[in-house]
C-alpha cells in the first residue's frame, strides 16, 4: 500500500470516527429530552391532579399553587390556564380570572369551557352584553353544555329578557334533568314573572335533586311569605339559615317576612 492510500484511509477512519461521535452526541440528546418530556409530563400530571382535588375540597390558594407548578412544566397546558381562571373567580379575582381564560383561549380557540367560564365571570362584573357573547360561543363550540345555557340564561334574566332566559334555563334541564341551579334559576325568572306557584314547583325540584342548595329554599319561602304564607315559609326560612348561617341576608329576610304579618 502506497504513502498516499495510507494517509487517505486515516482520514477516512478519522472522519468515520467524527461521525461516530455526533451520532453518538445526537441519540444521548434525542434521550436525554426524551427523558425530561416524560418526567416532566408525569410531574404535571400529579400537580394538575393535586390542584383539582384542593379546588373540590375549597382550598383556592393551595389549588393556584399546584396549577403554577404545571404552568412552569406546560406553558402551553390551555385546560391548567382554564382552572386556574376558575379558582380565581372564586376568589372574586376577576380580573386575573379572565386573564387565564384568555390564555387558555389564546391556546386552545376551541376550549369550550373557557369561553364559558369567561362569560360567567364578565356575568358577575355585571359586563352582559360580553358575556353573552362569551356564552354564544360556547354554545357554538359545544352545544350540549348545560352549564352554558344557564349561564346564558342568568345573563338574560339580569336584562329582564325573562321569557329568553326561562328558555335557556329549559335548554340546559334539557340536556341535564338534574341540574338543580338551573331549577332554582327558572324558578327565580317564574317568580319575576308573577307565576308563584310555578316557580314554587321548580323550588321543589330544585330541593328535590339538591337538599343542601340554599338559594332554593330561601327562594321558596320568599315567595311562601309573600303569599301570605307564613307558617310554610318559616321552615324554609329556617332550612337556608341552617344551610348557610353566615348569610345575614336569609335572617334579614325571615326577619322582614315575620315583621310583615
Amino acid at each position: 500500500m502506497t504513502l498516499d492510500k495510507r494517509l487517505d484511509l486515516e482520514r477516512e477512519f478519522e472522519e468515520l470516527a467524527e461521525i461516530e461521535i455526533k451520532i453518538k452526541q445526537t441519540i444521548t440528546r434525542r434521550l436525554q429530552n426524551l427523558f425530561l418530556l416524560v418526567i416532566g409530563k408525569g410531574e404535571a400530571t400529579t400537580w394538575f391532579n393535586k390542584g383539582l382535588a384542593l379546588y373540590k375540597q375549597g382550598k383556592l390558594e393551595e389549588a393556584i399553587r399546584n396549577y403554577d407548578k404545571v404552568i412552569e412544566l406546560k406553558p402551553k397546558h390551555a385546560t391548567v390556564w382554564n382552572n386556574k381562571g376558575l379558582a380565581l373567580n372564586d376568589l372574586g379575582r376577576y380580573e386575573e380570572a379572565i386573564k387565564c381564560y384568555d390564555k387558555a383561549i389564546e391556546l386552545d380557540p376551541k376550549h369550550a369551557n373557557a369561553w364559558c367560564n369567561k362569560g360567567a365571570t364578565l356575568y358577575k362584573q355585571g359586563k352582559l352584553e360580553e358575556a353573552i357573547q362569551n356564552l354564544d360561543r360556547a354554545i357554538e363550540l359545544n352545544p350540549k353544555d348545560p352549564n352554558a345555557w344557564n349561564n346564558k340564561g342568568l345573563a338574560l334574566d339580569k336584562q329582564e329578557k325573562l321569557e329568553e332566559a326561562i328558555q335557556h334555563y329549559d335548554k340546559a334541564i334539557e340536556l341535564d334533568p338534574e341540574y338543580a341551579k338551573a331549577w332554582n334559576n327558572k324558578g327565580t325568572a317564574l317568580d319575576k314573572q308573577e307565576k308563584s306557584e310555578e316557580a314554587i314547583k321548580c323550588y321543589d325540584k330544585a330541593i328535590e335533586i339538591d337538599p343542601t342548595l340554599s338559594n332554593a329554599w330561601i327562594n321558596k319561602a320568599e315567595v311562601l311569605a309573600d303569599q301570605g304564607k307564613l307558617e310554610e315559609a318559616i321552615p324554609n326560612f329556617d332550612r337556608a339559615i341552617e344551610l348557610n348561617p353566615s348569610n345575614e341576608l336569609y335572617r334579614q329576610s325571615k326577619r322582614e317576612a315575620q315583621e310583615s304579618l
